[in-house]
């Protein structure tokens, strides 16, 4: 993204000041009182609203011919349900967007009940030093008023923005910026991080054209919400399950009390089908969420979940509240909140484990409340849980543990086996304390290695694929968003991906004329995914993990994602209108996937960013960044004779100013001194750091 000429702009989230409620202010001139009259009745607040109801953030909007509202893009946000407050304090829900433009920042938007008078829309430029009025609700105070004169007009960033001497406070992003006749000559966007009395507006051409080229969604289709399917899904003690973004959610209160509400699969699991497993992400304090599974011959019925902090296993006795009782719990060790966390149970012929983002920390005795006839999702109390990735599989046989890791764990048990003898109490206290931290740092390493060796394998694995003639492309794209973020759930991103395949494989069949269109129709109707404009595309939007949650997509990403559902479907990529597919080259579209995704940590690269640095480096045969990145952490990391080696091949290939300046950015980073000629910089001295 360009660096914005707006070192004068703070952003596009704060707007208008000084503003009176009511219209008053000791600074306003006379004319505005009878412009102001008539225009309050067409201005709004704008709310963006959470799940749970509360509002997450506060704007204006005016109203425009065909019941239409407009208001600043960043205003309405991505995904988020809207309500619009109206002059006399009722609220009406916004039911559709009707066109929007990302990169001048505005929005028209369609509410469910409300007759505004709509504002007019001004012909002619407005020249600079003409006085101008703003509405807005800064702060929340509705219906302020400011005045002031329009200062300039300037290109900042290729785009036209009006120069406002208004002071302009948060809260009024997306209110009208009018001229002495009342005609609104632009929509307040900006605040000067310079000056209070400084902000920007975009010119109302911009609306005019937005509303000639309007592309409707519904506000359900912009939240991505969905009804569950109800050929898969039955739901149980009230409750609101609905999906969202391709995730299954729940919403309200279900039985009084408890708060207990299930949707069921109305499948029942194979014969072998014994372990039942689903991602879930929730705020833990607020209630509970986890499986629900039981025979279909009775109300009773077993639940694993998570809540406050802790896991438990129970028995729902019947379908009266509070009827149920705890069988075991413990520390739910691991779990992340607000994060997706892997919540996995095991049922044998006597016992029932859980385990939490892969470690077992629930083991108890079956009973017949815990048969897998039926299996479902739970939510308990407060909790507005998403799930993702439910099913159910075989169990499978459990691989061998090395003899060092098998040792390992054979002395903790025995540590702890020899405090709870008998003659526990004859074991000193710090030899105690010295094993417990002994095992501290032995796991530490551990987890250590294994994400070093996990990435080593993705790496490996990435390579080989991009070494084969007309590789997954899809499947590299995934291996680059877990090198970039190992942490991240990539095998719940994948089984999405192959559930969306499979999706668009059944809407295929038999629709051979349609082909043309089936890409477009999958990525935006059916995923709801959006293409960020260019300069507004984030590192998140390249990561095929985080695409699933925030329905954005890098122009890359897609591309490489069209190719391979393309070939899903026997789709010559030629025919597709809009994605284009075939102009791409996948490997150097992978490149600029994986430069992108190492991007925010590229201005102090880490040893975190060291996995995705070598990647390129492998794939791209002029890797200059990235060479000097991998130097730096060599450097910071002491392997002195790699990071000349990494410097030594930049300076080859680069001019010595260029290298210059990126030498002392990381030595001024790392607080260092080294001789000029050590780093291959000629007639240059640094100072000591």
């Amino acid at each position: 993204m360009k660096r914005r000429w707006l070192l004068v702009v703070l952003g596009a989230y704060l707007l208008g000041t000084v503003f009176v409620e009511g219209g008053e202010s000791s600074s306003v001139p006379g004319w505005t009182e009878e412009l102001y009259s008539g225009v309050r009745p067409s201005v709004v607040v704008v709310k963006q609203v959470g799940e749970h109801g509360e509002s997450v953030s506060v704007g204006t909007g005016f109203a425009v011919r065909g019941g239409l509202v407009a208001t600043c893009f960043h205003v309405i946000g991505e995904g988020q349900r809207i309500m619009l407050e109206l002059p006399d304090g009722r609220e009406t829900p916004v039911t559709e967007i009707t066109a929007w433009d990302e990169v001048h920042d505005m929005a028209l938007l369609k509410p469910l009940a409300a007759s505004l008078e709509p504002l007019p829309l001004a012909d002619e430029n407005a020249k600079p030093g003409a006085p101008v009025m703003a509405v807005g609700n800064p702060r929340g105070l509705r219906g302020s008023v400011t005045t002031g004169i329009l200062s300039a007009d300037r290109e900042i960033d290729g785009h036209r923005m009006l120069q406002l001497a208004i002071p302009i406070e948060l809260g009024n992003s997306g209110g009208p910026l009018l001229n002495q006749r009342g005609e609104v000559l632009g929509m307040l966007t900006y605040k000067s991080a310079i000056t209070d009395n400084l902000g920007f507006a975009t010119p109302i051409a911009q609306l005019k054209h937005l509303r000639k080229h309007s592309k409707p969604v519904s506000i359900t289709r912009w939240m991505g919400l969905n009804a569950l399917d109800t050929n898969v899904w039955t739901t149980a003690y009230g409750g609101s399950w609905r999906s969202v973004r391709g995730a299954i959610t729940a919403s309200c209160q279900g039985e009084a009390g408890t708060g207990r509400t299930i949707c069921w699969q109305r499948q029942s699991p194979a014969n072998d089908h014994n372990v039942c497993r689903v991602w879930i992400r929730f705020d833990s304090a607020t209630g509970g969420a986890g499986i629900a599974f039981g025979n279909r011959s009775s109300d009773r019925h077993g639940g694993v979940f998570v809540s406050e902090g802790r896991i438990w296993l129970v028995e729902f006795e019947s379908d009266r509240m509070l009827d149920w009782d705890v069988i075991e719990s413990t520390e739910a060790s691991g779990w992340e909140s607000g994060e997706w966390n892997e919540l996995r149970i095991q049922q044998t012929s006597d016992r029932i484990r859980a385990s939490l983002n892969g470690h077992e920390l629930l083991v108890a005795g079956a009973s017949e409340t815990n048969a897998f006839e039926r299996v479902g999702l739970l939510k308990l109390g407060r909790s507005h849980p998403h799930y993702r990735g439910f099913k159910t599989a075989a169990i499978q046989p459990a691989q061998d543990q090395s003899d060092a890791i098998r040792h390992l764990v054979e002395y903790a048990v025995e540590i702890q086996e020899s405090v709870e003898s008998p003659n526990g109490d004859e074991l000193r206290l710090e030899n105690l304390e010295a094993a417990a931290r002994q095992l501290e740092h032995y796991a530490e390493r551990i987890r250590l290695a294994q994400t070093k060796l996990a990435q080593h394998r993705v790496a490996e694995e990435l390579h080989e694929l991009v070494a084969k003639k007309g590789f997954d492309t899809a499947r590299a794209a995934l291996l680059a968003s877990q090198l970039a973020a190992p942490d991240e759930p990539a095998g719940l991103a994948w089984e999405e991906w192959q559930r969306a395949l499979g999706s668009l494989k059944q809407s295929a069949k038999g629709k051979k004329s349609q082909l043309p269109d089936i890409l477009e129709h999958f990525f935006f109707e059916q995923l709801g995914w959006r293409v960020p404009a260019t300069e507004r595309v984030e590192h998140l939007d390249y990561s095929l993990t985080a695409v699933w949650d925030r329905q954005r997509v890098a122009p890359e990403l897609l591309k490489l994602l069209s190719l391979s559902a393309a070939q899903a479907i026997n789709l010559p990529v030629a025919n597709s209108k809009h994605l284009h597919p075939e102009d791409s080259d996948p490997r150097k579209e992978l490149i600029t996937i994986l430069r992108s995704l190492v991007a925010p940590q590229m201005a102090q690269p880490n040893i975190e960013a060291l996995p995705v640095l070598e990647t390129i480096i492998k794939l791209d045969p002029n890797p200059v960044r990235e060479r000097f990145a991998r130097g730096w952490i060599r450097f910071r990391e002491g392997d002195h004779e790699a990071w000349q080696e990494d410097w030594a091949w930049v300076r080859s290939v680069t001019p010595e100013h260029v290298t210059r300046s990126w030498v002392e950015a990381c030595l001024a980073e790392l607080h260092t001194d080294v001789p000029a000629w050590r780093i291959g910089l000629q007639n240059a001295h640094l100072a000591n750091r």
